[in-house]
Parts: structure tokens; sequence; C-alpha cells
């Protein structure tokens, strides 16, 4: 009986030192567990982390491609301000020249068109009593030529006193143009004459 207690005691003791020597293990095995567990851990931290980096890249390119959306649509509004600015000072200069036409029209080529064309009838006149042949020749061509402007500068002014502002501006010139050019001639004309 004694020899079995101390089988039974020596059995449990070695027991206790193989449950002893489990936990001593147990130990690494915790550790090792404990070490994977730490790297999954760092494994999902990364990957969270990561995704937290794409979602965020990606809202930085919304927001980007909200701010490039905006800088386009302010853009084009002030493009469309600028063409309209453009498109009032040139309708305001447009309506600037007309009334400076109409005025020209009515101030200078009505109340003068009727003596310029007295002045060149007498000069018509007094063309046969030029004694010098070379000055003569001059005069007679003169005439012939300002005789030939007089139904180009009627419809010239008759044109501009109709025309609309997309038309004015250019028919306006040719008038002045046209208006000068036989003034001048007129005066030549009227230098050659005798006194």
């Amino acid at each position: 009986m004694k020899a079995m207690q101390l089988l039974v005691l020596a059995g449990a003791t070695l027991g206790f030192a193989v449950v002893g020597c489990e936990q001593k293990a147990n130990p690494i095995a915790n550790a090792t567990n404990s070490a994977a567990n730490a790297v999954k851990d760092a494994g999902k931290a990364a990957g969270d982390a990561a995704g937290k980096v794409v979602d965020a890249s990606a809202d930085a390119a919304k927001a980007a491609g909200d701010a490039a959306k905006d800088t386009a649509a302010k853009a084009a509004e002030g493009a469309k301000d600028a063409a309209k600015g453009a498109a009032d000072a040139a309708k305001g200069a447009a309506d600037k020249l007309m009334a400076e036409g109409k005025t020209w029209l009515s101030d200078t080529v009505t109340k003068q068109w009727p003596g310029m064309k007295a002045q060149l009838d007498s000069a018509a006149k007094a063309i046969p009593a030029i004694k010098d042949a070379g000055v003569k020749t001059k005069a007679e061509g003169l005439l012939k030529d300002l005789q030939g402007q007089i139904p180009a500068i009627e419809k010239l002014v008759t044109d501009l006193g109709k025309a609309d502002a997309t038309s004015f501006g250019g028919l306006f010139d040719q008038a002045k143009k046209a208006w000068d050019g036989f003034g001048g001639k007129l005066k030549e004309l009227t230098g050659m004459l005798p006194k």
C-alpha cells in the first residue's frame, strides 16, 4: 500500500512537473500568439491606414476636380462678361459714330452741298476766260472730274442717311473722304479762275 501511495505521489509529482513544464512552455506559446496577433493587428492597421490614404486621395481628387470645375465656370463667366462689355463698348462707339455722322449730314452736307454745286457751275462758266492754255486744260480736267463725282457723292450721302449701325461706319468714312476730295479739288479749280 505504501508503495502504491508512493507511486501515486510520484505520479502526481510528475504530473505537476509536467503541468509546470507546460505552463512554462505556455508563455512562449502565448508570446508567439501575441506576436502573431500583433503582426495581424499591425497588418490590419496598415490596411486601415492604406484605405484611409486611398479615401483621402479620392477626396482630394474630388476636391481638385470640384475646384477645377469652379475655376472653369468662373473663367467662362468672366469671358462672357468681357464679351458683353466689348459688345456694349462697340455698340456705344457705333451709336456715337452714327450721331456724329447724322450731325455731319445735317450741318455740313445739307447746308454746303447746294453752294458747292453752284460754285462748280460758276467755275464752268469762267474757264473759257482763262488765258494760259496749260492752266485752262488743267481746269477743264478738274471740272470734268468734279462733275463726274457729283452722282457718286449724292448716292453716298443718300445711302448714309438710310444706313443701319452695321454699315454706317464704312459709308460714313467713304462719304467724308469723297466730300473732302471734292472740296479740295473745287478749291484748286477756283484758284485757277481769272480774278
